[in-house]
């Protein structure tokens, strides 16, 4: 007997659409959020290596590690651990479209980005369609339609969708490899060849996207070989009828590794030290980069970058992370109540395929979850598998108002990309306000304003920087004691310092110190002037009633790139 999400004052179908069409508008508004000021760091570079390459041409160039034109550690990017699919697809389009410039090449990538995850929730429909086929627990009516408006409805891909970074490409190659290698049965060896093929060939591109995309891997091989498996559990299979299972599993596997191989060679040549096809040897530049990269992630690390994750409880951190802001809490708690009557479920029909689904999405987010750096983008890949389990929930408490509580996180949010970033906004109030040749402090690890554009040129201030990161020391605070006096302005352009340090007093006892008196005015002669902020908000229509939700205690990649808030403190003890 199927279940139905339904409601008599809903119409399900109709309802599901609008979300999928909202979730696509969200996806692609406000693409230019920043104004070509290319304030997200990631991205920034990308852009940069992006505008730097070169297309070969040849295809011995194309092939050459050590000579080609597209490879990034020819240029000055001699510590790059990105795959270069997307990168390589963006400068393709950019110079076939003449948008081959440092600005274009951003928002180009950013349209790429949007796309490639809109492409996501049709995957996510035509997924969770097959599923039903195979797993009892699923058998509910619409459940691959309200899973794919669940997925277009959640802000972390949608804030991702606005990124030109990996992390989208990833996770619609894998999708579309988890597609095909579901499509496959026990006829492997024959019918289904070309969808294994087609299956290896997108983890391919995914790999050739980011390495990372081979935590995906245990899934697939689980959707692939599904079928083969279950007879191991049937006993009324004889001895050679397993025999020539396992040989079929043999002959799919070496397929589907020599497939991916392929595949990855073709598409990112330089993770390898050799052009040729059949010499597997790894580069050691990029093997050096990612050690460098795990180096620089782990507690004892003095990297600033690290220092948000000191103060951070593991799995908890991420959860919390994941509930209020990748999700939002309507989304969130639904989450729950879907999780729990799911493992319910799955043990009371002994859904083998679900309970590997399930196994695994908590099994990489309790992973991810330990690990020091718990950076939200590093969980994109489980959004649509929460989509999936928000879609079983709503058949639980298919109410209007849990239906319609889904869009205020999303409608709430995607307002900052309505709105003129809050540094571009500071950056006008300080060439409207602060006298030219004025000196302006800003902390080391973050972007200095004011920003230069049609509104003014930021050579016309002195600039200094604060080493607010470096360790604790009397040195250190005296240093920044005669900067502050001899300067007119600090201006904070986001929380990524303070936040930071004051989470996480024990290393920085003085800084902490410092932050708490520079808040409280009572550093001599500094006082807080101006703020400037793009909080989500959302605002009654006709009206200028509109509810602001504070959330900079989010993960620092939530709101430092998009929309971070500026504090400005003068100096008002030096005459300008």
């Amino acid at each position: 007997m199927k279940i139905d999400i339904n409601h008599k004052l809903l119409k399900p179908k109709l309802l599901c659409l609008l979300l999928i069409l909202a979730g696509i508008f969200w996806r692609f508004n406000g693409l230019n959020w920043d104004s070509n000021h290319h304030l997200h760091p990631d991205e920034r570079f990308l852009t940069m290596v992006a505008n730097d390459i070169h297309l070969p041409t040849s295809l011995n160039e194309y092939f050459d590690q050590s000579t080609s034109r597209l490879n990034p550690t020819n240029y000055k990017y001699n510590f790059f651990v990105y795959g270069i699919l997307p990168i390589t697809l963006n400068k393709v389009l950019a110079t076939f479209f003449n948008l081959n410039n440092y600005d274009k090449i951003a928002l180009l990538g950013r349209f790429l980005s949007a796309f490639i995850d809109s492409l996501n929730i049709l995957i996510i429909f035509l997924l969770v369609k097959k599923l039903k086929r195979i797993s009892p627990v699923l058998n509910i009516a619409r459940l691959e339609y309200w899973s794919a408006a669940v997925y277009a409805s959640l802000v972390l891909p949608i804030q991702l969708a606005h990124f030109f970074t990996v992390d989208t490409f990833v996770n619609t190659f894998v999708l579309i490899s988890l597609f095909f290698s579901l499509s496959i049965k026990k006829s492997v060896l024959t019918k289904q060849v070309l969808k294994l093929v087609l299956s290896a060939g997108f983890f391919g591109l995914a790999i050739s996207s980011k390495i990372s995309a081979f935590y995906s891997l245990p899934l697939i091989l689980l959707f692939l070989f599904f079928d083969q498996l279950k007879l191991f559990f049937n006993q009324k299979i004889y001895f050679k009828k397993i025999i020539l299972s396992l040989g079929k599993i043999m002959f799919a596997t070496l397929l589907f590794i020599t497939t991916t191989y392929f595949v990855v060679r073709l598409t990112n040549p330089y993770y390898f030290a050799h052009p040729s096809l059949l010499n597997r040897a790894i580069s050691i530049s990029f093997t050096e980069n990612i050690t460098q990269l795990k180096s620089s992630t782990k507690k004892e690390s003095t990297f600033p970058p690290a220092i948000q994750w000191k103060s951070k409880t593991p799995i908890i951190f991420s959860l919390q992370n994941i509930i209020f802001f990748g999700l939002g809490l309507p989304a969130g708690i639904i989450l729950v109540v879907g999780t729990t009557s799911m493992i319910s479920q799955v043990f009371k029909k002994r859904d083998w395929i679900l309970f590997f689904i399930l196994l695994w999405t908590m099994g990489f987010l309790i992973y991810h979850g330990l690990q020091f750096a718990q950076t939200m983008r590093y969980f994109l890949v489980l959004y649509p598998w929460f989509a999936l389990i928000i879609a079983f929930g709503l058949s639980k408490i298919p109410s209007p108002i849990a239906i319609v509580s889904l869009i205020f996180w999303p409608m709430i949010f995607t307002s900052i990309y309505q709105t003129p970033h809050s540094r571009v906004e500071a950056s006008k109030w300080i060439y409207q306000n602060i006298t030219p040749g004025s000196k302006i402090l800003s902390e080391h690890w973050d972007d200095g304003l004011p920003l230069s554009g049609d509104f003014g040129y930021h050579g016309i201030y002195q600039a200094e920087q604060l080493e607010v990161f470096i360790p604790d020391s009397e040195e250190k605070i005296a240093k920044i004691a005669n900067q502050l006096q001899n300067a007119d302005y600090y201006i904070l352009s986001s929380n990524r310092a303070w936040q930071s340090i004051m989470d996480y007093p024990k290393e920085y006892p003085l800084m902490s110190q410092f932050y708490k008196k520079l808040f409280a005015n009572q550093i001599p002669n500094y006082q807080y002037v101006k703020t400037f902020s793009s909080f989500p908000k959302l605002c009654l229509p006709l009206t200028k009633i509109c509810w602001r939700w504070n959330d900079q205690w989010a993960e620092e990649s939530f709101t430092v790139y998009d929309h971070p808030q500026v504090l400005i403190f003068k100096n008002l003890g030096k005459k300008q």
